[in-house]
């Protein structure tokens, strides 16, 4: 659900400024609206000491081979994760695309 996801996001923002990076996260929708991510693609634009971290927050499973490709394929600088969070389960799975 959308509520489930932008939990998970707003978990994902406190555990990158935890480790010291500049997070802004995509503004939610309102009512019925839904967010748009970054480029559509990317939940979170994190800095840090001059580096950028694309993050796209998923609840419990991986996103299709389709969309997985669409993100290791973005040509904006920086490194580009997948972040993971399953229900019940404290560390995140990031994959590095």
């Amino acid at each position: 659900t959308r509520k489930k996801g932008r939990v998970n996001e707003l978990k994902v923002k406190a555990m990158l400024e935890a480790q010291g990076w500049e997070v802004e996260l995509v503004h939610g929708g309102t009512g019925w609206q839904k967010a748009t991510d970054f480029f559509g693609l990317w939940d979170i634009i994190a800095i840090r000491k001059g580096k950028i971290l694309w993050v796209q927050v998923k609840s419990n499973s991986l996103p299709s081979p389709a969309y997985r490709k669409a993100l290791s394929s973005f040509q904006g600088p920086g490194t580009r994760e997948l972040w993971i969070i399953k229900d019940r389960i404290k560390e995140p799975r990031i994959i590095n695309l």
